[in-house]
């Protein structure tokens, strides 16, 4: 959370909703911003797999079509999810 408020200010940081679960196949971490906190582009949508910076558009669709009610159509949150996989296959991400 330091780290966003660093990027982003005090205001954003304090409207970020921490992440943290798991099942049996990922551990998911990081931040989502409450749906009164968007910007104008998908760049600040940031996804990590084990720790890795990656671009997976249907990920970030998913993730805006979960805010689709909450914000103007051409907004999206501001997203950094850190997702581990407990499995070797990673196939889900590659695309």
């Amino acid at each position: 959370l330091k780290i966003i408020n660093s990027v982003f200010g005090t205001d954003v940081a304090r409207k970020m909703i921490k992440l943290d679960d798991s099942d049996n196949d990922y551990v998911l971490s990081g931040y989502i911003s409450l749906p009164d906190i968007h910007r104008s582009n998908r760049i600040h949508m940031i996804i990590f797999v084990n720790g890795r910076v990656v671009k997976n558009n249907e990920l970030n669709r998913v993730i805006n079509d979960a805010y689709y009610t909450y914000k103007p159509d051409i907004k999206y949150p501001i997203v950094i999810l850190n997702s581990e996989k407990t499995k070797s296959n990673c196939s889900f991400f590659s695309r």
